[in-house]
């Protein structure tokens, strides 16, 4: 009897043993975003140090046309997300839509329709080597690609529902803008509900809270304590960390 030959690789493994050579090992996330290296589908930036993760997600399973543009905290198991680009303008479809640089240099998030969804919105001239960078202090910023220290924008000036260790809560005198956190509608839809904390534009020095444009004014750490409570209490989505 003659020995068996052993039998040639079939077409399918040579497929893919094709595959990994040209591809190689899956590539490590990056923590930025550019015109060239755009966000979109299931990727996903991390940062340096690996504490934060940005990328699309999706908090209502029975409504699977509404997905949105997150941070979250990228080394809790359960996904906690702490600041939202769309959270009043879901897209439909992650896959089509992208986060990129647009041609003035601003960050925008495009739906599938190429429709800006969001975006920065600087108005000042700036170059269109820019870049989006995602800290592991959970801020967000966009930077010159050539100096990502210097920030043109950052989340920290918009928060939605989570004040983070290092941002700020004001009120800027020269733009009148406020700096507040804002709860979700409900647990399920993060568009902006009726709970609101910030500081006090009257100059007292005080954080306010308001529910429902109704303003309570609370006597420092104690009044911040009672806002808190109450965010926590109404099963709101305020997470401190």
């Amino acid at each position: 009897m003659e020995p068996t030959r052993p039998r040639p690789p079939g077409v399918l493994t040579l497929c893919l043993l094709l595959a990994l050579c040209m591809h190689g090992p899956p590539s490590r996330a990056s923590d930025t975003v550019s015109r060239d290296q755009p966000l979109s589908g299931g990727q996903r930036m991390v940062s340096q140090g690996g504490r934060f993760a940005l990328g699309f997600f999706q908090p209502d399973v029975t409504a699977p046309d509404r997905w949105y543009l997150a941070i979250w905290y990228n080394k809790i198991s359960k996904h906690t997300p702490v600041w939202i680009a769309n959270r009043g303008r879901p897209i439909s479809d992650p896959n089509s839509s992208k986060l990129t640089i647009s041609e003035d240099g601003n960050m925008v998030l495009l739906d599938r329709l190429e429709s800006p969804m969001w975006a920065t919105n600087i108005t000042r001239n700036i170059s269109n080597s820019t870049v989006g960078v995602i800290l592991d202090t959970g801020n967000f910023v966009l930077a010159p690609a050539s100096n990502t220290t210097y920030f043109l924008w950052q989340s920290f000036d918009e928060p939605t529902n989570v004040w983070l260790p290092g941002a700020k809560l004001g009120w800027n005198k020269v733009t009148g803008h406020t700096t507040r956190i804002i709860s979700w509608e409900s647990a399920i839809n993060p568009s902006p509900g009726y709970y609101t904390l910030e500081m006090d534009p009257d100059g007292s020095n005080q954080f306010v809270h308001r529910w429902n444009n109704s303003r309570f004014i609370g006597q420092r750490a104690s009044g911040l304590a009672l806002c808190l409570l109450e965010f926590l209490r109404w099963r709101h989505t305020l997470k401190l960390q």
